[in-house]
């Protein structure tokens, strides 16, 4: 019976991330910021600086560049090289679960939470949006899996876990909270030997690499920052303020986010916090009622360490908890396969697995996901009319020189947010140059078009007006 269970899941979780999937891909200019850097070396050159982040004075290092550049260039560079590359990686990582799972827990557990993650409407928000971060997902099952061996066998060497934080650390920033974790249990089991000592530092930095040659070659400024700001973030905790971007005081929503990420990881967006809240319950009910293994009791403690830095950062966005997006997943899994074996609560347990399995496939198969008109969102410019609007002006240009502006959504920022086009436009054949005397503009929000506007109107292609 749990094979033909495990087995549906499976194939119900395949179609729903494969389903239509050239409609759903995405390519956004945060993306396409990265693609852009990584076409550099191409050209032989070679750079230190990786992703960027929230902070313009911290960027992770580029050995997610340099690992990932094969892959773009066996598929020509295609735009769609991290989206679809992510939708199978997702996939797999379905099937690592189930075996990470059944070796550390048992196969009941390994059964629910391989189901919870299948649906799971966090992992498919993922799945829509993908960015390098996401692939922190399937390390820190790895990071599991050694955690699991330190705490039951003396003699398994702990810098392995050192070498997958560092990593993590390139594809995430904020599992640089693991740091201090990980140190801190090394300690208490006694792990750090002089060798082990060694090797931890020798794991973490050969991924770091990059990283640490470019802060060396700026003056330790990124560590410099990052030793400021720590202190920075705790002093504005306990002062009771929440600072946003440049350092503007903005509303504390640092506990209704906690709450939507614990609900989100198993339940539809839609319903309230308060089934986050239930689900913070049900997991420190489950910690102080029964008596739990060393390893449960480190799977909470990682989990707290992780909520009370957030905490003190406030406000996190919803990638921040990528890199511990499973745990609530595998703990509320292991607390239902716990409470099955009783009798009388069986059929309990039942009757919630059973709901929240159904409320997910309610979300999937509606109009919020699997049937969504891309169309009524004016946020969301599909990759189909992105590379529609990039043959034209290609086609339009003929080959002259030409540069490039955009008006729309978020283009504050520096490039105007337009870097998904410049990317589109190099992979056609003719990247836009800067000051060039032709000149096409992209409009997406055509309610920041002026009426006076002396530019002539050459297309509209789904919504998108190109101006020259």
């Amino acid at each position: 019976m749990k094979r033909v269970i495990l087995f549906s899941v499976f194939i119900l979780a395949v179609f729903i991330r494969l389903y239509n999937i050239s409609y759903f891909a995405s390519f956004g200019t945060e993306t396409a910021q990265q693609y852009l850097e990584i076409i550099k070396l191409l050209h032989g050159d070679f750079f230190l600086n990786g992703p960027s982040t929230s902070h313009v004075w911290f960027r992770l290092g580029a050995i997610s560049y340099y690992f990932f550049f094969p892959i773009f260039y066996l598929v020509y560079f295609h735009p769609l090289t991290l989206f679809y590359f992510w939708v199978f990686v997702d996939i797999g990582t379905l099937f690592l679960n189930y075996y990470v799972i059944k070796k550390i827990f048992n196969g009941k557990t390994a059964l629910l939470s391989t189901v919870f993650l299948s649906f799971s409407p966090l992992a498919l928000t993922f799945n829509r949006v993908p960015g390098f971060y996401n692939f922190a997902i399937p390390l820190s099952y790895i990071l599991l899996l050694l955690l699991h061996r330190a705490l039951h066998k003396k003699s398994i060497p702990y810098w392995p876990i050192f070498l997958i934080l560092g990593l993590m650390i390139n594809l995430h920033a904020s599992s640089l909270i693991f740091i201090p974790f990980f140190i801190g249990l090394g300690i208490y089991l006694k792990k750090f030997s002089k060798f082990n000592i060694s090797a931890s530092i020798t794991a973490f930095f050969l991924p770091n690499i990059p990283f640490f040659i470019k802060d060396f070659s700026s003056g330790f400024n990124m560590s410099r920052n990052l030793l400021v700001w720590i202190p920075y973030k705790i002093f504005n905790f306990f002062s009771g303020k929440t600072l946003g971007v440049n350092r503007v005081q903005v509303q504390d929503e640092t506990l209704a986010n906690i709450m939507n990420f614990f609900k989100m990881t198993i339940l539809p967006p839609q319903y309230s916090l308060v089934f986050g809240s239930i689900i913070i319950g049900l997991l420190l009910l489950f910690l102080f009622l029964r008596k739990n293994s060393l390893f449960i009791r480190v799977l909470y403690l990682w989990l707290f360490f992780w909520i009370v830095a957030l905490f003190i950062h406030k406000n996190p966005p919803i990638h921040y908890f990528v890199p511990i997006f499973i745990l609530p997943i595998i703990l509320t899994a292991y607390i239902f396969s716990e409470l099955q074996k009783k009798g009388k609560m069986r059929i309990i347990v039942l009757g919630i697995i059973l709901f929240i399995v159904f409320s997910d496939l309610l979300l999937i198969f509606s109009p919020r996901y699997l049937f969504l008109d891309r169309k009524k969102n004016p946020f969301d410019i599909s990759y189909q009319t992105q590379e529609k609007v990039a043959k034209f002006i290609i086609q339009d240009a003929k080959g002259r020189k030409f540069s490039l502006s955009r008006i729309g959504f978020f283009d504050n920022y520096l490039g105007q947010s337009k870097e998904n086009y410049e990317y589109l436009l190099w992979w056609l054949g003719n990247k836009p140059v800067q000051l060039a005397s032709l000149k096409y503009i992209i409009v997406e929000d055509k309610n920041r078009l002026l009426s006076n506007n002396k530019n002539h109107k050459l297309a509209e292609i789904d919504g998108v007006i190109i101006l020259r």
